[in-house]
C-alpha cells in the first residue's frame, strides 16, 4: 500500500527494553521532516506480547511527551515472520499474487490459510514482467496482536510492514550505498537482526538470539535515562564479561549470516558493516567486528539526513527501524510490504468485470468518434457510420460471449456450493468421534435441503444432548434432538438410549434460499444486451 505522509504519523518499534517513538511528515520533495523522537524504557514486569499491557504502557507515553497523532506505522520483528527468496519464470504483475501464494503452499512451515502473506519484487526483466521475489509471511496471530495493542493504546494503524524492510529503508536514506552492498546489524537486548542490502532492496535477512546485558551508568538514550543504583552499578560491574561475551557471540552471528548469504550467491562480497541500536556495545563491537572481518565498518548515524545536530546521532542509533518506517512511506521509496494490505490474486469474476467495463467503454469511445467525425466530415459519415455499426455488432456479440462466461462461472460456484457436504460431514465425523465409545451412530441421512438426520446410540441421554450442543456450537450447525428411545432390557449391553438428531446445515439452506435470485441475475444479464 502506498501511503502519503502529507499529514503526521507515529511510528512506533520496540523490543523487551525499550519503544522508540518516532512522529515525521513528508517535506513534499521525497524526503521526510522529524517532528519527534522518543525512546521509553518498558518496565521488566511488563510484557511488550500484552496487547493491554503494552497499549496502556504507549498510551501513558503518549500523554508524557504530548504526542496527539493516532495515526500509526508499526513493524513485526524478523523472528516471527517467514522470508524466502522465490525465483519465477518471467510473471506478469497481475500474476505474481496468485504465483506467490501457489509457491508458499510449499514454502510455509504452517497452513496458508493461518497466514498473512505479502511479498517485495527483487528481480524484473521488464516493467510489467517478474523474475525473482521475497516471499514473507506471519501468522494471522500475530498480525492481530498489533491490532489489539494499537486498539488498546487509541491508534488507527495505516501500515504494518516487516522490520528488516524498515531497516533497509533506513539504511538506504542515511547511508547511501548505492549499489554496493550492505550488511546491518541491528543489536538489540535480547535478539539481533542482521540484513544485507543490496542498492535498494533487502536480499537476505536473519535474527540471532544474543542477550546483551545494559551498561552502567546512564542506561540507555532519551528523556527516560536513568542512573543506575550503586547496587546496579556493582552488578554491571560484575557482567564486563557478559558483554564481551555478547560481542564475540555478535561477531560469530555476523559469521554465519554472511556464510548463509553466500550459500546464495557465492561470489557476493560485504562492502560494508553499518552496525545500530541503542544497548551500548555498538562501539565495541564496531571496532571487533573492524579486526575480525577486514570489512568497512561504521555506526548507524541518521543525523546529517535528518538535518539535526551530530551530538543527536549516539541518541538516534537505535531508531533504524522507526525512522526507516517514516522513510518508506513519505519518500520517493516504498514499503512494498504490508501485512494491513497484502498484495492478494484477484478473482477470475473480478478479472472479467474488468474485461466487460473496458469493452463497454471501448464501444463507447467508438460511439463518440463516430458523432465527432460526422459532424466534421459530412460527407463520410454514412461510410463511417456504418463502420462503426459493424464494429459495435462485433463488441456486442464479444460482450454477449463474455457475459455467458461470467455466467458459466457462476454456475459453477452454484454447483462447488452445492459440494459443502464434504466438510460439514468432515465437522459433523469429528464431533462424532469426540465422546468415543459413550456414542455410536446408526445411521446418517441427508437431503437436498441442508438437513441431516443422524440416528444415534448412546450410553445416557446426557451424551445425547452433549453431542447435539457441541454441533450447535460449531459455525454454520444448527441441531437438535428428536425422538428418544429407552432400549429393552438385553437388547443392548452397552447402550441405554436411541436419539435421532437433526442437524440443520445453514450455509446449504442459505445458498439454496438465494439460488432463484442468482438464477434471475445471470438471466437480466443477458436481457441487458
Amino acid at each position: 500500500m502506498r501511503f502519503s505522509l502529507s499529514r503526521k504519523v507515529l511510528c512506533l518499534d520496540w523490543d523487551s527494553r525499550y519503544l522508540r517513538m518516532v512522529v515525521a511528515s513528508g517535506t513534499g520533495r521525497g524526503s521526510i521532516a522529524l517532528q519527534d523522537a522518543h525512546a521509553a524504557m518498558i518496565p521488566p514486569s511488563l510484557n511488550p506480547d500484552d496487547p493491554a499491557a503494552l497499549g496502556a504502557f504507549i498510551v501513558q507515553k503518549l500523554k508524557r511527551y504530548n504526542l496527539s497523532t493516532r495515526r500509526v506505522a508499526l513493524d513485526i520483528p524478523r523472528e516471527r515472520a517467514v522470508i524466502n527468496a522465490l525465483t519465477l519464470p518471467p510473471t506478469p504483475i497481475d500474476e505474481l499474487p496468485a504465483a506467490v501464494r501457489f509457491q508458499a503452499l510449499k514454502e510455509l512451515p504452517f497452513p496458508v490459510d493461518e497466514a498473512v502473506i505479502d511479498f517485495a519484487v527483487t528481480r524484473r526483466e521488464s516493467r510489467n514482467v517478474i523474475t525473482e521475489v521475497m516471499l514473507v509471511a506471519v501468522r494471522k496471530e500475530v498480525v492481530e496482536r498489533v491490532r489489539d495493542t494499537c486498539a488498546a493504546a487509541g491508534l488507527t494503524p495505516v501500515h504494518v510492514g516487516l522490520r528488516p524492510y524498515s531497516n533497509a529503508f533506513s539504511v538506504v536514506a542515511a547511508h547511501r550505498p548505492g549499489d554496493k552492498r550492505i550488511l546491518l546489524v541491528d543489536v538489540g537486548p535480547s535478539l539481533t537482526e542482521i540484513d544485507v542490502i543490496r542498492g535498494p532492496s533487502l536480499i537476505f535477512s536473519r535474527s540471532a538470539h544474543v542477550a546483551v546485558p545494559p551498561i552502567g551508568g546512564q542506561v540507555m538514550i532519551g528523556e527516560d535515562s536513568r542512573v543506575s543504583s550503586k547496587r546496579e552499578l556493582d552488578e554491571i560491574a560484575a557482567s564486563d564479561d557478559a558483554r564481551d561475551e555478547a560481542v564475540d557471540l555478535l561477531g560469530v552471528e555476523i559469521q554465519r549470516t554472511i556464510q548463509a548469504y553466500r550459500a546464495t550467491e557465492p561470489s557476493a562480497s560485504i562492502d560494508e558493516i553499518v552496525i545500530a541500536g541503542g544497548t551500548g556495545i555498538e562501539s565495541q563491537l564496531l571496532s571487533s567486528v573492524a579486526a575480525k572481518f577486514g570489512t568497512q565498518c561504521t555506526l548507524y548515524n541518521p543525523a546529517s539526513t535528518l538535518g539535526v545536530a551530530d551530538a543527536e546521532a549516539v541518541k538516534l542509533r537505535s531508531f533504524s527501524a522507526a525512522l526507516g518506517l517514516a522513510w518508506g512511506l513519505g519518500g520517493d521509496m516504498q514499503l512494498e510490504v504490508d501485512f494491513l494490505a497484502p498484495k492478494k490474486p484477484i478473482p477470475p469474476q473480478v478479472a472479467l468485470k474488468r474485461r466487460l467495463r473496458l469493452g463497454g467503454l471501448a464501444a463507447a469511445l467508438l460511439a463518440v468518434l463516430g458523432v465527432y467525425w460526422g459532424v466534421t466530415a459530412y460527407a463520410s459519415r454514412a461510410t463511417r457510420l456504418k463502420q462503426l455499426e459493424k464494429s459495435n455488432i462485433g463488441l456486442t456479440e464479444e460482450v454477449k460471449q463474455l457475459i455467458q462466461v461470467a455466467n458459466a462461472v457462476d454456475e459453477v460456484d452454484e454447483w462447488a456450493g452445492k459440494a459443502v457436504w464434504l466438510s460439514d460431514l468432515l465437522a459433523i465425523s469429528q464431533e462424532v468421534a469426540a465422546p468415543g465409545q459413550q456414542l455410536r451412530v446408526s445411521s446418517v441421512t441427508f437431503d437436498a435441503n441442508g438437513k441431516a438426520v443422524i440416528k444415534v446410540m448412546c450410553t445416557t441421554s446426557e451424551v445425547a444432548t452433549e453431542f447435539v450442543n457441541k454441533l450447535t456450537q460449531r459455525t454454520g450447525f444448527r441441531a437438535s434432538s428428536g425422538k428418544t428411545t429407552i432400549l429393552a432390557a438385553g437388547e443392548d449391553e452397552h447402550y441405554k438410549c436411541k436419539v435421532d438428531v437433526t442437524v440443520d446445515v445453514l450455509d446449504v439452506q442459505k445458498h439454496r434460499a438465494e439460488a432463484k435470485q442468482r438464477y434471475e441475475k445471470r438471466r437480466d444479464r443477458l436481457k441487458k444486451i
